[in-house]
């Protein structure tokens, strides 16, 4: 035991100090079985992984993996052709469609290879975990830190899914392998070529750069090579990959990540005020030409968004990325960390961890994007659960309590993960398939079919139109004229997005113009082949009766929960009608069903103060508000609510938060005369300074 906590004789240092130990505890640890029993949890993740491959995900879900159908797919295709179009690369680099273009020779199939690029990826990273741990910290601690990371729902998802996120997140974890647990003058190399391609495949890997500067020239004497070979030698590896593509993109005109800005403007202009990515593109991204743009447009709030992402981010990654019990975990080795020393052995990875923190602040939150950061966090809960100091001092028999508490959090993750499976998959549009078959047979090769989301064009071998951004039926008809699209496809992704044609999908629906060559239900979808007349509003939806009927089927049409999205279609569509009681009574339907979802809160006060009814009203965006404290828009609809009501210091107080925030020229005007009367010269002048900004 003396040696296991770090005595004053040399053997014992020795021991503590020794890649490959293990903390033991006399009686209680069994180090010999834990290498099997990291084989075997790997294997089990990875045929796991397959058989989901196999199964369940036989297309790609409507979010991240939409860019497969919409990028990925043509970029691999145009590489296989022997094309390369630098253009695609502002926002991503181009390691992951030569890998999918290489591995599809091999699969003859896109998907395939894009599901066995992930799958691949993930069982190596474990591997390449387990051994970089297990050299540094002892094999236990890797165990556990893999165990839960083969456990975390985010890692586990994008395990299968066809995103280039698992493909860094091998290139991350070898290049850290190369620097941190190889020996020899190759291994700075390697280490060098790897971050380049990390980088080349998800820009934020670029924080494997200085992270490895800092560590060969400070942190980590290199075995075998000295400090300057080995930063020489890394400097040459990433040099090899990056400098090439550096020129040829420069000569190009298109800088790697040179569109990433457009993240960044929308996280600071439009996330944090409420607005969508949909309508950031629309009215914002025009606006925005570099990084400058973004930047000079507006100073103090990019300082508040930036230094709020620096704490926000944390919090996100303890409730979204590990989930509570394991960031408790996290925070005990933190603890035990840095009371027993053991934070040296592990400093290397953490200072890279950092860096590669700070390379996500500047965007949107996204437990997707901090899965990097994941295997570091992850750690702490093996020193957690590994900790000689806290097995000693807390036990249940010969059983060391941080074992049992490393083992609920296990459980609790794995639990946690199968929820997240059956969610995701639950998403995965299945219906496209025998869509897609019947749109193959029947249409021609050079057709276009419209959708939001290019899967249907995918499958089916046509040629992808995006869905008009509209709300009326006829500027969708001209739109479909003018683009020489021959099919519309409608399904319950469009329903979300564009709401005001819901009646597409009640089966027993007659638009004009519309012939409906396929209709699936369960998760609902239609084709329809665009005709002559197509343009005219059906004259029954102008029937109070016949208008009800219909949204009933289309509410039935649903699966039962997803229902409440139905409903929430419906408010929006209703209320751009000015149809304000239907769609109070089709908010209240989603408040009923999801009261922590502001946006049921949201439209339940737009209906309710368009029919007169201020107090509902209140009530509302109150409820939204306190759900949802940093929109903007819902501040904005409070406090006019409130100054409607004769409450101007409640909507001062409200108002507050976003002086200067919003862009309507309106709002800000009376937010000056408010707070000017109020004496809130501060508000006042962030209120003008945005009021300024329009005029330019």
């Amino acid at each position: 035991m003396k040696a296991t906590m770090g005595g004053g004789d040399r053997s014992a240092k020795a021991t503590k100090l020794r890649p490959g130990s293990d903390p033991v505890v006399p009686g209680i640890d069994a180090p010999h079985w834990v290498g099997a029993v990291a084989w075997a949890l790997i294997t089990a993740t990875g045929l796991t992984l397959l058989a989901i491959a196999l199964g369940p995900h036989r297309i790609g879900d409507y979010y991240a993996e939409s860019d497969f159908y919409g990028g990925y797919s043509e970029g691999a295709r145009l590489l296989q052709q022997g094309r390369l179009d630098l253009a695609r690369y502002g926002v991503v680099g181009p390691v992951y469609e030569v890998a999918l273009a290489l591995v599809a020779f091999v699969t003859r199939d896109l998907f395939a290879a894009a599901e066995a690029i992930s799958i691949g990826s993930a069982v190596s990273a474990l591997l390449l975990w387990f051994e970089l741990l297990r050299r540094r910290a002892g094999a236990l601690l890797a165990l556990v830190t893999v165990a839960l990371l083969a456990a975390n729902p985010t890692f586990f998802r994008y395990g299968y899914s066809v995103t280039t996120d698992m493909l860094a997140f091998l290139l991350e974890a070898a290049a850290l392998f190369a620097m941190l647990a190889m020996r020899g003058a190759r291994a700075p190399l390697l280490a060098g070529v790897l971050s380049a391609l990390a980088a080349l495949t998800r820009y934020s890997a670029i924080a494997l750069l200085p992270g490895a500067l800092l560590c060969y020239a400070w942190l980590d004497r290199p075995a075998g090579v000295s400090r300057w070979r080995a930063l020489a030698l890394y400097l040459v590896g990433f040099a090899i990959v990056a400098v090439p593509w550096l020129v040829i993109a420069l000569r190009a005109g298109t800088p790697p990540g040179a569109m990433l800005f457009h993240d960044i403007a929308y996280d600071i202009y439009a996330k944090a005020r409420g607005t969508t990515w949909a309508e950031y593109q629309t009215r914002l991204q025009p606006g925005f030409q570099s990084l400058v743009d973004v930047m000079l447009r507006d100073p103090g709030a990019v300082l508040r968004r930036e230094g709020s992402n620096l704490l926000s981010h944390l919090y996100g990654d303890a409730k979204l990325l590990l989930g509570w019990p394991v960031a408790a975990l996290c925070l005990a080795g933190l603890l035990v960390a840095l009371a027993d020393g053991s934070w040296r052995k592990m400093r290397p990875l953490w200072v890279v961890g950092a860096l590669l923190y700070l390379t996500l602040i500047p965007a949107f939150y996204s437990e997707r994007y901090s899965m990097a950061l994941a295997p570091f966090y992850l750690t702490l809960a093996g020193i957690a659960a590994t900790s000689a100091w806290l097995a000693r001092h807390s036990s249940v028999g010969r059983i060391p309590v941080p074992r049992l508490l490393a083992l609920l959090a296990f459980a609790l993750t794995i639990s946690a993960s199968v929820s997240a499976q059956r969610a995701a998959l639950d998403t995965v549009p299945t219906e496209v398939i025998p869509i897609a078959r019947v749109l193959r047979a029947r249409a021609h090769p050079d057709d276009d079919v419209m959708a939001v989301k290019s899967h249907i064009a995918y499958y089916s071998g046509l040629r992808f139109t995006p869905l008009t951004v509209t709300s009326r039926l006829s500027e969708l008809a001209d739109d479909c004229r003018r683009r020489g699209v021959e099919y519309l496809y409608y399904s319950w992704i469009e329903a979300n997005n564009r709401p005001s044609f819901w009646y597409l999908l009640d089966p027993e629906a007659v638009v004009p113009g519309l012939k409906r060559e396929a209709f699936v239900s369960g998760h609902p979808a239609t084709l329809d082949r665009i005709g002559p007349g197509f343009g005219e509003a059906p004259a029954w939806l102008a029937d109070d009766r016949a208008r009800a009927q219909s949204a009933s089927r289309f509410v039935a049409g649903m699966p039962p929960e997803w229902r409440w999205r139905a409903h929430l279609s419906l408010a929006i569509a209703e209320l751009g009608e000015q149809r304000f009681q239907s769609a109070l009574d089709h908010a209240a339907e989603v408040v009923r069903a999801r009261p922590a979802e502001p946006i049921g809160w949201t439209l339940t006060g737009d209906a309710s103060l368009r029919l007169g009814d201020r107090n509902r009203s209140l009530a509302a965006f109150e409820r939204a508000l306190a759900l949802e404290p940093g929109n903007v828009e819902t501040r904005i609809r409070l406090g006019w609510v409130l100054l409607g009501a004769g409450q101007e210091d409640r909507a001062a107080e409200v108002w507050r938060p976003a002086a200067g925030m919003t862009t309507n020229r309106a709002t800000l005007e009376r937010m000056i005369e408010l707070f000017q009367a109020r004496g809130d010269a501060a508000a006042a002048r962030q209120a003008r300074e945005a009021l300024a900004r329009q005029a330019k």
